[in-house]
């Protein structure tokens, strides 16, 4: 990091086209990676005091040049980068319910009246009237506070701190390419292994909540034990495992899945 900032020249952090320019490069790191999380943090934080001063009116910049990553909206919201204006204007637009499910407590405790008129009844998430209670409220922010920070000191799935974040058995077999516990969970709910498979809405990054096959999801996560599994048990291969293989970043993942579906 300390390199980075020998590279870049001094003048360019004063000055708001090049500074907007540095802010989108480590903002797309964010985007093309799942563990560069704590460097991005750590990017931004040296260059925190000069985006305050330059980049203080830049609610849209910052909304939009971290696409689906919430945490790090949410993270640029405290920091008085980002508007509950655009949060409640995004949720509005949005198809999917994410955005106002992860942004609940700043958009019932600046605009209730808005989540009862609109949001309540335009995401069916929201029927049940625990999905909005206080106690959700607080658990929603209890939850993403202990997220961003186990980003930021950790990254580690594998840190007994991420017990606390990822909850479901399943998922978390996956991050963890625990291969035994993902063949045992799989015997005990009778799933298929062509199954789907959504991430939670906390670690998501795409707005559009859409559901993956178990072994995209592998692939995703860099999974390679547990991807070899679905492959050995015949998973269904279709051509959206290709986008999850090249994120992956994983040679052997990628040469698989370009052997397998060669015309695609």
């Amino acid at each position: 990091i300390d390199k980075v900032f020998e590279i870049i020249p001094p003048e360019f952090l004063e000055e708001k086209e090049k500074l907007t320019m540095i802010c989108q490069l480590f903002a797309k790191l964010a985007r093309t990676t799942f563990n560069m999380g704590k460097v991005v943090i750590q990017l931004f934080e040296r260059i925190m005091d000069q985006i305050k001063k330059y980049l203080q009116d830049e609610s849209s910049l910052f909304w939009n040049i971290f696409g689906g990553i919430l945490y790090f909206k949410l993270w640029m919201f405290e920091e008085g980068l980002i508007s509950v204006e655009k949060i409640i204007l995004s949720a509005q637009l949005e198809k999917t319910p994410a955005i106002a499910e992860y942004f609940l407590p700043e958009i019932i405790e600046n605009e209730p009246d808005f989540f009862y008129k609109e949001i309540k009844y335009k995401f069916p998430i929201f029927s049940n009237e625990d999905s909005y209670s206080k106690e959700t409220i607080e658990k929603t922010k209890l939850l993403r506070k202990k997220h961003f920070q186990w980003i930021k000191e950790s990254g580690d799935r594998h840190d007994p701190s991420y017990l606390e974040i990822e909850t479901n058995p399943l998922r978390l077999a996956i991050k963890l390419d625990d291969v035994d516990t993902f063949q045992a969970l799989l015997s005990q709910s009778n799933l298929s292994i062509n199954s789907n498979i959504q991430e939670s809405v906390v670690e998501q990054f795409v707005i559009d909540q859409h559901e993956y096959r178990l072994i995209e999801y592998a692939a995703e996560y860099n999974s390679i034990n547990i991807f070899k599994f679905l492959l050995m048990n015949d998973a269904e291969l279709k051509p959206s495992l290709i986008s999850s293989a090249i994120f992956s970043c994983n040679y052997e993942i990628i040469h698989i899945v370009e052997t397998k579906l060669t015309q695609e």
